[in-house]
């Protein structure tokens, strides 16, 4: 074990260096809420530990007192912004409890009872805790963007908070923490090289932590960069891209569980003549209308995308024709009964679907997208504002077929 002078000098080298990455990184990513917290959090905390290296050279109640309140108000500061990056809730009533208890018991063990054991229990308490409460927020993150960062400082706290736990018990026991001499006579006692060891590891934890950090603000942009690609920005849908990275996806377990699974292409009705008639805006309206009530309808595990200008793809695994029709036509039948709110008036609009279902286990899903579009055109054809199921196996296209498809506008 260390005395808090001790641990105080380490600290502090590897503290200035992860407060210039974490600054370097808020400038970087000066964007993303909450970031610049961290290094303003480690600044302060970096003026506690100043203050408590400073211990026995200073009155107590500066070098002790303030030491305190700065290095736990620094890990409550990097609390707020975690929970910011994280978008989570602040938890204000646990902060505030731990840094009264700091204060309130810091002040006592300082001047009313001076007990350096229960002061330096109060602090490794408020620490202690000032960090625990970040974990929903990390719990968070790492459920919606990944555990890249998640990990690192999983790994930091798993090891850094029994640090802190032993100090405690160490002080409940024995009554004090052995400072770290750097004479030759001690340094070759096994309790010193221990002591040594410690030291590093100090300095390893916290260079560690604020690479996690940075992870997790690299992890984001990593996040954004793969959402960029994958997703329609117009309806938050995913697009293309994802659709053929769903395919990829779903082929193994249709294979593997010779599974059926639908696919059905919609085609907003008459979208071009709406486009020209009121605009684009109204049009983009529109499409972000249709794409909300169709999601409104499917399940969560219903894939949904937008494919092309007013073409939308549905995918199903693990169906059969009657529930999949059932899906598409729950979607035509609200879109159909909604009101689209445009500038000047509301709309109201209808849509096409072609439906197909493919054999147990096969995944040949181009020729099952040929045969949802085939089935669109005869929906087109027949009317629009229908629904149509492709037969089981794709017709030979004759002469009459390919005039009436040429001839059906979109």
């Amino acid at each position: 074990m260390l005395s808090n002078k001790s641990i105080a000098a380490i600290m502090l080298p590897p503290m200035i260096a992860g407060m210039i990455a974490l600054t370097i990184n808020w400038r970087i990513h000066k964007d993303m809420e909450g970031v610049g917290w961290w290094p303003a959090g480690t600044a302060l905390s970096i003026i506690g530990v100043v203050f408590r290296a400073l211990e026995g050279e200073l009155p107590d109640g500066v070098s002790i007192l303030l030491a305190d309140m700065f290095i736990v108000g620094g890990q409550l500061l990097v609390l707020l912004g975690l929970c910011r990056f994280a978008i989570r809730p602040v938890p204000a009533r646990g902060a505030i409890l731990v840094f009264i208890w700091m204060i309130l018991g810091a002040s006592y063990f300082t001047w009313v009872d001076p007990q350096f054991v229960s002061r330096t229990i109060v602090f490794s308490t408020a620490l202690s805790i000032s960090l625990l409460l970040q974990a929903p927020a990390l719990v968070a993150l790492g459920r919606q963007e990944g555990f890249a960062g998640v990990i690192v400082l999983a790994f930091v706290y798993a090891f850094g908070l029994p640090i802190l736990g032993l100090r405690i018990v160490a002080l409940l026991v024995k009554g004090k923490l052995p400072s770290l001499n750097f004479d030759t006579e001690s340094l070759a006692s096994s309790d010193q090289l221990n002591q040594i060891a410690v030291f590093i590891y100090a300095a390893v934890i916290v260079i560690l932590r604020a690479y996690g950090y940075i992870l997790l603000a690299t992890n984001r942009v990593t996040a954004r960069l793969r959402q960029t690609a994958t997703v329609d920005v117009l309806t938050g849908l995913p697009n293309r891209r994802a659709f053929d990275e769903e395919m990829r996806r779903l082929a193994p377990r249709v294979r593997r569980d010779r599974i059926r699974f639908g696919m059905g292409l919609m085609d907003i009705d008459h979208f071009k003549l709406i486009n020209d008639n009121h605009g684009h805006t109204t049009g983009d309206i529109m499409l972000r209308h249709f794409a909300g009530v169709a999601r409104s309808v499917l399940r969560d595990s219903d894939f949904f995308a937008r494919v092309g200008g007013e073409e939308f793809v549905l995918v199903i695994a693990d169906t059969n024709a009657a529930a999949f029709r059932q899906a598409a036509e729950r979607i035509r039948h609200a879109f159909a009964e909604s009101r689209i709110p445009v500038p000047g008036g509301d709309l109201r609009a209808t849509v096409s679907a072609g439906l197909a279902i493919s054999a147990p286990g096969e995944m040949d899903h181009p020729a099952l997208y040929a045969r949802a579009d085939e089935a669109l055109y005869r929906a087109k054809a027949g009317g629009r504002n229908k629904v149509e199921l492709a037969e089981t196996e794709s017709p030979v296209p004759t002469a009459d077929t390919l005039t009436v498809q040429n001839a059906v506008p979109s």
